[in-house]
């Protein structure tokens, strides 16, 4: 192999502050081929993620910011729509006012990826998990001098990776947070038990009867006031535990739409029905019927809605509207979950980056109008375009 190129000369004087051009050049194989590069191929191009919001009921930016040598791993908006708590592969937790994308709090406990974030329904509580195979738990705390958030403290509950985190509320109100591994492990935290002092404290820890790991977990709470947990393995399995004895009650066969699923959420329409939102780990999302009562199988709905791999799901606390983004193409997609499902409309970014992130959130402005804003995290700058269906 040989490599053809021009020199260029180079003063002296100039020389600490030149820039090295390289020009097109021609490189040979052994296999008799020519080919002529350009040089442009090879630079470097900007890597520094940018975060941007938009209200999607217009398409407008509502406002955006650029994070420097981070990058975006895990993202959540809270319930009140105020904060956007933000984890990074670097081990860091951002705080970031949804308004002016200030930092309110940042938080280092781990070295390693934030892989999950959710907040409590009450939006006093914030749990994370990540590539070490610990939870960590952060609290509000009302000060007189002003609200902060501090962190309780953080577990090594599991033997292998996080697959899900999840806040619910049982009957009486109590906030109760579970967690799920590839260790096949259902752990419960004392969530009101756990203190600065004490750290995170566990309520019990509780093998489940799968054959392949647990990939998402949800919860609901029956017509006696039960609580449910909701747990999906890579089997295509739905099984139903309740939370005083963590028996598997009922065992179900999933959406089987060529992968597992690898999230799920729970929703109400305007009936007051309740209905199970998933998404694949490509191209499918749909609703299922919830696996409560006397079921003897699941009736559900899916349809295409990426063409390759689904890297992240999102669904509005109103429960109205599904967000799904794919990095490969590039696009994201809404859907309102009426029966069937329909495009809402889909925004396509004309980018060579990929898309790691999004959250969603219902807010109530200052004017007393209803936001509904969209955010998204790109590996660079990118321009947007909309694409009604």
């Amino acid at each position: 192999m040989s490599i053809s190129y021009s020199t260029i000369k180079v003063n002296k004087k100039d020389e600490l502050n030149h820039t090295l051009h390289v020009p097109p050049f021609v490189v040979t194989s052994k296999s008799a081929k020519m080919v002529f590069l350009n040089a442009g191929l090879f630079e470097e191009m900007p890597t520094d993620p940018i975060c941007k919001v938009y209200d999607y009921t217009k398409g407008d930016l509502v406002g955006d910011r650029e994070f420097l040598k981070l990058h975006a791993s895990a993202l959540q908006y809270s319930p009140s729509g105020k904060l956007i708590s933000c984890g990074f592969t670097n081990g860091i937790l951002k705080l970031i006012h949804s308004d002016n994308f200030a930092d309110i709090q940042s938080f280092s406990y781990t070295r390693l990826c934030i892989n999950q974030v959710m907040f409590s329904r009450n939006a006093n509580y914030l749990a994370s998990g990540d590539a070490s195979f610990c939870v960590a738990l952060l609290h509000l705390q009302f000060d007189a001098d002003g609200d902060r958030w501090i962190c309780t403290g953080k577990y090594r509950s599991h033997a292998a990776t996080v697959t899900g985190v999840h806040f619910t509320e049982d009957s009486e109100g109590l906030t109760r947070l579970f967690s799920i591994g590839q260790d096949t492990m259902l752990v419960e935290y004392n969530v009101q038990e756990s203190t600065v002092a004490s750290g995170l404290k566990l309520k019990g820890q509780y093998p489940l009867n799968n054959l392949t790991p647990p990939t998402s977990i949800s919860s609901y709470l029956t017509f006696f006031g039960e609580l449910h947990l909701v747990i999906c393995d890579g089997g295509f399995k739905v099984r139903i535990y309740d939370t005083i004895r963590f028996v598997c009650h009922k065992t179900f066969l999933g959406p089987a739409f060529g992968m597992p699923i690898f999230h799920m959420h729970c929703i109400r329409n305007h009936l007051a029905k309740e209905y199970m939102v998933f998404a694949t780990q490509e191209q499918v999302i749909g609703i299922m019927s919830t696996p409560n009562g006397n079921k003897k199988n699941l009736q559900m709905l899916g349809l295409v809605a990426h063409p390759g791999v689904i890297s992240s799901v999102a669904v509005s606390y109103d429960g109205k509207v599904i967000l799904s983004i794919s990095g490969v193409d590039r696009l994201t997609s809404l859907f309102h979950p009426c029966s069937p499902l329909s495009y809402s409309f889909s925004m396509a970014f004309a980018s060579s980056s990929s898309i790691s992130e999004l959250g969603f959130s219902t807010k109530v402005s200052g004017l007393g109008l209803d936001l509904t804003v969209l955010v998204v995290f790109l590996s660079s700058h990118w321009d947007p375009f909309l694409i009604y269906t």
